[in-house]
């Protein structure tokens, strides 16, 4: 459904993109990440407001390195025997791959999150997104806890297992979720756009 869109609100919008133009030009730099701002633009743009984040893949680092470079206070055992696992997969293709967070009014169960990334056009995020995002976004997780739903790990006792990024008394976790049980209301489940 088109609005027009005229009067104070095209006024205050029209200044909000001059306002970009500005900060782009000043002789100092633009304060925040451009690429962001690309990607929030293009977004607009396409008439997707939700909060996004992108993070960047293939730079050949190990499972080890990118857990060592998120610097979680805190690594469950669950989730340092995943990461320290010959199953933990790490993406050789250099690509910036974008993420929507989708969060629930209700504790979902894992079906139902999966069922709004499909409605939404989203893809289950890679196991590896979880240490790139620690890294990147290292105080999201303390807003509330994120959830990575990518193909899940078999612990030694045959439960399945997602990487979480909690906060863990004001400090950072990293762990795992079991898949099977409901997710608490408060959870955020990164959801990763297609490759373009």
């Amino acid at each position: 459904m088109a609005i027009q869109v005229a009067g104070e609100l095209y006024e205050s919008i029209t200044g909000q993109l001059f306002e970009i133009g500005r900060q782009l030009r000043q002789p100092s730099g633009y304060p925040f990440d451009p690429n962001q701002l690309k990607v929030a633009l293009q977004n607009a743009i396409e008439g997707k407001f939700g909060t996004l984040y992108a993070i960047r893949h293939g730079d050949s680092r190990s499972a080890e390195q990118l857990l060592t470079a998120a610097n979680f206070d805190k690594v469950w055992d669950y989730a340092q025997m995943f990461v320290g696992s010959k199953d933990f997969p790490i993406s050789k293709v250099a690509e910036e791959a974008e993420f929507e967070m989708v969060e629930f009014d209700h504790d979902p169960d894992t079906d139902e999150v999966l069922a709004e990334f499909a409605r939404r056009g989203l893809e289950r995020p890679f196991a590896e997104d979880a240490l790139r995002f620690g890294e990147k976004y290292p105080d999201v997780q303390l807003e509330h806890p994120i959830v990575f739903l990518h193909e899940p790990w078999r612990d030694p006792r045959g439960y399945l297992h997602v990487l979480c990024l909690n906060d863990w008394g004001g400090k950072r976790s990293l762990s795992t979720g079991t898949i099977g049980s409901r997710w608490v209301r408060a959870c955020r489940f990164s959801g990763r756009r297609p490759r373009k």
